[in-house]
């Protein structure tokens, strides 16, 4: 009963608005996942006349996303909810929101056990502001419960489901007792207690008329939520991933599988791996949206106790963004970051040290054994030498070679200590790996040697889209080229003759004034309305030549999307966590 149900209610979770939050006081601690929204009726007032839902209505953009009126033909659909509603529950969707105007919850304390496909009964429950009686509660569950039953009877006619009541603290619930042939239990049950509609498994419904009616602990009382809440605008749509409670279930039942090869004759344990890991520094994550008058605002992040074990691997320098003024005016993508390469391969050895002590003198042994045959020292040319800034670009090119359609060429900029090492370094690789240096084709620019390798579609897959891969080295960047090298040539000559591009443009600025913080350490921009169509044209191309099946017709999926949308994000890293604003809003309407 509860999954037809549920299906049912999430459509009406399509938006926001900026109630109280208050249904998190009967969110136990140990959930591992939820939802909330604060209001659905004024949610979906606002979402109706949003600019953004104005852009996703585009038939187009509606077929892409599989909900066309010849595909939403069932319950799983759109149209198939509204048709349930009509025919079986005489309602209309503004009556439905008449009935649920205020807050919801989607709560699950198992989420670990549907993943990991255990089998375990789900534990979880439904709540939701109920504006009638339970006459008319009853009424509908009803419906509800009926439809289940023969759902089920259908699948298994040995089916036979009862409805029971019960008192429980002056409450009265009533439980779908089910009987599947072999045993009976309570597959769900449901109840109104104090205005707030509750649906879900036995155990988790008890506990939640427990909290509303007396109180204990909760979610919104531990540190760790209320730090989300705190790097949140308190906004429409909340997401709560309770990682410390769902890790380690998933981390046990990973390792399991992981050992069932035998990893341990080589060194590795399960006690080896989680110390690398150290999963249990990581407390939750998080996603807050809001809908603002011209867009969509968005906060997350990951909350964790240490920055220890994988974390360590988010490396961010100390210093302000780079300027990247080389970035050309006409950017379809772009970031800037302070993202220290050098320093997560460091932190990744580290990590693969303590799964394995025996990995970092295997690393050495192989280092040694290059530069006694080159001469070069590996470590300090390469692992060593990446460091400081990461800037990535893309731009569109209008046709591809052989005039396909459109591209997007793509160019990522490291920062380096010492380009003349580096060079060093790459050189010796050449002539260690057979056939190399032949494939590989070199032209002066701007005074930097460009050296490309021609991308070669594979014997099977002659019709695939290729890519030429190209690299120059400066004194402390090193720019790796996907796609032709005119995005290279064009950044090249901008860093020799430009001082100002794209991130200097007083219109970026303008643009990240509704979510700039001090000492951000990662900016980024995508125009979401040209990066599309080139993206799936590949897509289609890539799996047309590789012969990949689907159940989607992909010569006929639509390519040429109205999608006039700007995301933009940025970054910020503090002592308990990495946290991320982005904003999606329509082209013109930055405000």
């Amino acid at each position: 009963m509860i999954k037809q149900f549920l299906s049912l209610m999430l459509c009406a979770t399509l938006a926001t608005s900026t109630s109280a939050e208050s249904l998190t006081k009967y969110i136990e601690p140990d959930v591992e996942f939820f939802v909330l929204v604060p209001s659905l009726a004024e949610t979906r007032e606002q979402w109706a006349t949003h600019p953004v839902a104005e852009v996703f209505a585009d038939e187009a953009i509606q077929e892409l996303m599989g909900f066309t009126a010849s595909e939403a033909a069932s319950d799983d659909e759109p149209s198939g909810f509204t048709q349930v509603m009509n025919q079986e529950f005489g309602l209309t969707w503004d009556e439905l929101m008449e009935l649920f105007p205020g807050q919801m919850a989607l709560v699950f304390y198992n989420l670990s056990d549907s993943l990991l496909q255990t089998g375990e009964r789900h534990q979880g429950v439904l709540m939701a502001e109920f504006s009638a009686d339970e006459d008319r509660l009853n009424t509908l569950m009803q419906i509800q419960f009926e439809r289940n039953a023969k759902a089920q009877k259908a699948v298994n006619p040995v089916v036979e489901h009862t409805l029971i009541e019960e008192s429980f603290m002056g409450e009265t619930l009533y439980m779908d007792e089910t009987f599947n042939g072999e045993v009976t239990y309570i597959e769900d049950g449901f109840a109104l207690v104090d205005g707030i509609f509750l649906l879900g498994s036995e155990e988790r419904l008890r506990r939640a008329v427990e909290l509303i009616k007396e109180g204990g602990a909760a979610i919104d009382t531990t540190a760790t939520y209320q730090r989300s809440r705190e790097a949140s605008a308190g906004g429409d749509l909340q997401l709560y991933v309770n990682l410390s409670s769902m890790l380690y279930p998933l981390n046990d039942a990973l390792m399991a599988k992981f050992f069932e090869g035998g990893m341990a004759m080589l060194g590795v344990t399960a006690q080896s791996v989680e110390s690398a890991l150290s999963l249990q520094s990581i407390d939750a994550a998080f996603i807050d949206l809001e809908l603002t008058e011209s867009g969509g605002l968005a906060h997350g992040g990951i909350l964790y106790n240490e920055k220890s074990g994988l974390l360590r691997m988010v490396a961010y320098g100390d210093g302000s963004l780079p300027e990247a003024a080389y970035i050309p005016e006409s950017v379809v993508a772009t970031t800037i970051s302070t993202f220290d390469i050098g320093e997560m391969l460091v932190e990744l050895e580290k990590v693969l040290a303590v799964a394995n002590p025996s990995v970092p003198l295997l690393l050495n042994i192989q280092l040694q054994r290059l530069k006694a045959e080159t001469g070069v020292d590996f470590r300090g040319s390469i692992l060593e030498n990446l460091s400081g800034d990461v800037v990535t670009v893309s731009v569109l090119k209008e046709v591809l070679r052989g005039g396909e359609g459109p591209s997007v060429e793509q160019m990522y900029v490291i920062g380096i200590q010492d380009g003349a090492a580096l060079s060093q370094a790459l050189e010796a690789l050449k002539d260690i790996i057979p056939g190399a240096r032949e494939m590989i084709e070199t032209q002066e620019y701007e005074g930097q040697t460009i050296h490309t390798f021609k991308g070669l579609a594979g014997p099977t897959q002659r019709n695939a889209p290729v890519n030429d891969f190209s690299y120059a080295i400066t004194r402390s960047e090193l720019i790796v080229n996907v796609g032709r090298i005119g995005l290279l040539q064009e950044v090249l000559s901008l860093m020799v003759h430009s001082e100002s591009g794209f991130w200097q443009m007083d219109s970026t600025e303008d643009l990240f004034e509704m979510i700039e913080q001090p000492m951000a350490v990662s900016r980024s921009y995508m125009d979401l309305e040209q990066m599309v169509q080139p993206i799936l044209t590949s897509f289609i191309a890539a799996s047309s030549a590789r012969g990949i099946k689907s159940g989607i017709d992909l010569l006929k999926m639509p390519i040429d999307l109205d999608l006039p949308l700007i995301l933009i994000s940025e970054t910020n890293e503090a002592a308990d966590g990495i946290f991320i604003r982005a904003y999606i809003f329509k082209r013109g309407d930055a405000k």
